[in-house]
């Protein structure tokens, strides 16, 4: 924030533009980039403000790679940054889903090569992803505790799925780890007598001080410490002055917590005339799409993935499409870089198809409603999390919310990994492909951009050498 805006935008422009056209995967494989590009390289926020807004994300409905740039955005540079990034980020592969929902007659199926080259593209985020879990893994889980709560988080959304789970697994692991802090707060709570009082009065001054130090050091409690390492552990002295070192964090933009409830007021009083709006069969066709993909980013949580089966409830069953044309968009986006969100651009463009201008304002309207919920109230939680990130309540908190964070990550390995080879293909290729983006981007150094482009290389060499489905 220190930074003159035309700089910031510069910078901004610099660092966002790419991640449009390489962020191949889903918002799984998002966060694995977002990671790379925003923290290990560019160092736009620090370890642990990526981890806290990351978990944060996991636990508010909407797209959460979108929230979790947003946001970065924000806290880097203001307002106006934070929607620049976020247009950077979405709108390209939004003109090209609107592109797809105004032309969709000429289109009855996906080409076996567009699917073989997303296959190689999705197969190196996998080995990007595997890089996050193992980084972010070393920063969120230290200690056996933590280790423990990314196991059972990564092991459950791995066996199951609904599109409650992450906000519970967060929520349940901030409780457990907060009620660890308020049990070890009882046990150090210092007990006095009026014996030892007498003894203490007695005490030469040193003597008492050099007992509190040794006392204070041996009931220190773990935190963690941002440093250009990574984070590590460090001891405080106590509960009262436990506090987050920021002195490596980069200066955030900041705003009252009224700006806030202002924002949540507006999320609320739009979420309520969407359900209005929807529970009237005679409302005006074109608020009713707005008013459904409105309340479609503000009901599902869990990212793209999770948002599909809602999304088909809400358009193919209303009659705005066929089973068909879903799919065929459906295949689509999971081919192109960028939020899975965008889908909700063709989908409108259908909904309110007839002429070319009704489907581009289709269009624009399901963009705008299905994104900015999440926005919203990502704008609303910011200033409350930037009070009281420092608390040492909240560090508590954050230190199992964190951890079931970053087991969602590890889950999304195999995740990747199944969806990639629901297409057919060769898996053991697929493998390859994942290790071999490991070591190049971990090992060799090769940037993050370059090795996705690589995969989808590799995808193209695959039909290349069998161009049938095998």
């Amino acid at each position: 924030m220190d930074k003159p805006l035309l700089t910031r935008i510069k910078d901004t422009t610099r660092i966002f533009w790419p991640l449009a056209y390489i962020s191949f995967g889903g918002p799984n494989a998002h966060i694995a980039l977002l990671h790379n590009i925003l923290v290990t390289k560019n160092h736009l926020v620090s370890e642990a403000t990526f981890s806290d807004l990351f978990s944060i994300c996991q636990s508010l409905p909407g797209p959460a790679s979108t929230e979790l740039l947003y946001s970065i955005g924000l806290v880097y540079g203001g307002f106006l940054i934070a929607v620049y990034v976020f247009f950077l980020w979405s709108f390209p592969m939004f003109c090209v889903m609107t592109g797809f929902g105004v032309a969709i007659g000429s289109v009855t199926s996906i080409p076996l090569w567009a699917t073989r080259l997303s296959q190689g593209l999705a197969s190196a985020a996998i080995g990007l992803v595997a890089i996050a879990a193992w980084k972010m893994a070393r920063s969120n889980a230290p200690d056996n505790i933590t280790k423990l709560l990314l196991m059972v988080s990564a092991s459950i959304s791995i066996l199951y799925s609904a599109a409650w789970l992450y906000p519970v697994l967060m929520i349940a692991g901030g409780i457990f780890t907060y009620g660890l802090h308020l049990l070890k707060s009882l046990r150090e709570k210092p007990k006095y007598n009026g014996s030892e009082s007498q003894e203490q009065h007695h005490q030469p001054a040193s003597e008492l001080q050099d007992e509190q130090n040794e006392q204070q050091g041996a009931s220190g409690l773990e935190e963690l410490d941002d440093t250009n390492e990574g984070i590590r552990l460090r001891n405080v002295n106590s509960l009262e002055e436990q506090h987050l070192d920021v002195d490596e964090e980069p200066r955030m933009f900041s705003y009252s917590q009224w700006l806030g409830l202002v924002f949540f007021s507006i999320w609320l009083v739009l979420l309520i005339a969407a359900i209005v709006i929807r529970s009237n069969s005679f409302a005006n066709h074109v608020a009713q799409v707005f008013s459904t993909f409105y309340f479609v980013g503000s009901i599902i949580f869990g990212g793209g993935s999770v948002v599909i089966p809602l999304l088909k409830q809400y358009t193919v069953d209303e009659g705005w499409m066929t089973t068909n044309e879903f799919v065929i968009g459906l295949a689509l986006i999971q081919s192109l870089p960028g939020p899975n969100f965008n889908f909700a651009a063709y989908l409108g463009a259908l909904a309110l198809r007839g002429t070319v201008g009704n489907s581009i304002g289709g269009a624009i309207l399901s963009y705008i409603g299905i994104f900015l919920p999440g926005l919203l109230l990502k704008n609303a939680v910011i200033p409350f999390w930037q009070r009281l990130r420092t608390k040492a309540y909240m560090r508590a908190i954050f230190r199992g919310v964190n951890a079931m964070a970053t087991g969602l990550v590890f889950s999304a390995i195999w995740i990747l990994w199944t969806q990639v080879n629901t297409g057919g293909g060769n898996s053991s290729y697929h493998l390859v492909i994942a290790s071999l983006a490991f070591v190049a981007c971990e090992y060799f150094k090769i940037p993050a951009p370059i090795v996705v482009i690589l995969g989808g290389c590799m995808g193209a060499i695959e039909y290349g050498v069998q161009p049938t489905v095998s």
